[in-house]
């Protein structure tokens, strides 16, 4: 057969369990609301337990720009609602890398 199978001796049961959609994810809008690392990460945790393959995180926008660049150092700190409400380089690699292991891309 094409899909694994997996057998209890005497109970004839077959299981196939397969996506029915290919993108399957969550958009987190942290550009109007922003959302700290620890609960960046717990929402992926969550994600890989409901089988989500897709994070799609609305990091900037018009409204605010709370996202550290190599290319343009102040503008977070202008752009940002808040300082402290800033994402750095290493943040956005730590939560790319996160939803790498849980088998979720980040758009």
């Amino acid at each position: 057969p094409d899909h694994p199978m997996f057998l209890i001796h005497g109970i004839p049961i077959f299981i196939s369990d397969a996506p029915t959609f290919s993108y399957r994810g969550l958009m987190i809008d942290t550009a109007r609301h922003y959302l700290p690392m620890n609960l960046i990460l717990h929402n992926l945790d969550a994600m890989a337990m409901n089988k989500l393959n897709i994070l799609h995180w609305h990091i900037s926008d018009s409204q605010s720009f709370p996202w550290e660049t190599n290319s343009y150092p102040d503008l977070a700190h202008k752009g940002a609602y808040h300082p402290k409400q800033i994402y750095t380089m290493q943040d956005v690699r730590t939560i790319v890398h996160e939803a790498y292991l849980r088998g979720i891309r980040v758009v």
